[in-house]
C-alpha cells in the first residue's frame, strides 16, 4: 500500500510561499491604483482643455479654464457662468506661478502660453506645458 499524501511540512512550505507572493503583490497593485487616479485626472483635464478650444473656435462665447489651489474651473467668460469645477486628486498640489488660466484665441492657439505644475506629494511631479503657437499641451512627469 503506497501513501500518496503530502506531509504537514510540505503543505506549510507551499502556504508560506503563497503568502510571501501575495504580500509582495499587494503594494505593487496599490501604487498602480494611485497612478491610475492621476491618469484619469489628466484624461479629464485634456478633455476639458479640448472643450475650451473647440468652444472658442466655434462660438463667440469665450471659455476659460482657471487653476486654483484645490481645483480647476471651466468658466464661460461672457456670462461668468461656472460650467464645471473639478477637484485635484488627493495629496496633489498645484503651482501656477504666472500662468493661471487657459484661454484660446479664435484661431485655436493659446492666448498666453505657460506651464502648470502638479505635485503628487513628494514622490512625483507633472508639468503641463502649453507652448507658444500651439493649440495643445503635453505632460512631462518626473
Amino acid at each position: 500500500m503506497s501513501n500518496k499524501a503530502f506531509t504537514l511540512v510540505e503543505v506549510l512550505v507551499v502556504l508560506a510561499i503563497k503568502l510571501i507572493i501575495i504580500l509582495l503583490i499587494i503594494p505593487l497593485g496599490y501604487s498602480n491604483l494611485t497612478k491610475t487616479k492621476m491618469d484619469v485626472f489628466f484624461d479629464e483635464l485634456k478633455s476639458d482643455v479640448d472643450l475650451v478650444q473647440s468652444q472658442n473656435f466655434r462660438t463667440n462665447d469665450f471659455y476659460e479654464l482657471t487653476f486654483n489651489p484645490n481645483s480647476y474651473k471651466l468658466i464661460k467668460n461672457s456670462t461668468n457662468e461656472l460650467i464645471k469645477e473639478r477637484s485635484y486628486p488627493e495629496n496633489v498640489t498645484v503651482e501656477t506661478r504666472v500662468f493661471q488660466s487657459i484661454i484660446y484665441q479664435k484661431n485655436g492657439t493659446f492666448k498666453t502660453p505657460g506651464r502648470v505644475i502638479f505635485n503628487e506629494g513628494k514622490k512625483r511631479k507633472h508639468e503641463l506645458i502649453f507652448p507658444f503657437g500651439k493649440g495643445g499641451f503635453y505632460i512631462v512627469s518626473s
